[in-house]
């Protein structure tokens, strides 16, 4: 990670994509990382209530961030972390996503598969910029 003048901000921006490759491993392997190829997402009740347990946990870390003043770039990115979070706090609730939605397992079958046809056997890390 390069030098920022918003290390708290950044070490919890980073643990926002933690969890977010770790519940969405299909979402992982498409953007390049490879560390959860060989799993497709727990979208049990209990899978689903860890990820939710995540996003909650982040959710109410994020106020708590010290003032720092952050650049377009990492306010552009805290506003969509939140975002996101916030909009799967609702699709928890909602009968539209895991809950009353077959496509969703399907979907995440099937592009489970496809992303490892496509992948690129270079980690998001080795890219070149």
């Amino acid at each position: 990670m390069s030098a920022t003048s918003a290390p708290a901000f950044n070490g919890w921006l980073d643990d926002f994509f933690t969890s977010y490759y770790r519940h969405r491993p299909v979402n992982a392997t498409f953007v390049g990382v490879h560390d959860y190829d060989e799993v497709l997402p727990d979208l049990s009740p209990a899978g689903l209530a860890a990820t939710m347990a995540d996003a909650e946990a982040l959710l109410a870390r994020l106020p708590e961030l010290p003032g720092e003043a952050l650049s377009a770039a990492e306010a552009l990115d805290r506003q969509m972390a939140e975002g996101f979070l916030l909009i799967q706090r609702w699709e928890s609730r909602s009968l539209h996503f895991a809950r009353g939605n077959p496509s969703v397992y399907t979907g995440e079958a099937v592009f489970g598969v496809i992303g490892l046809l496509l992948r690129n056997r270079r980690s998001a890390a080795e890219e070149e910029p």
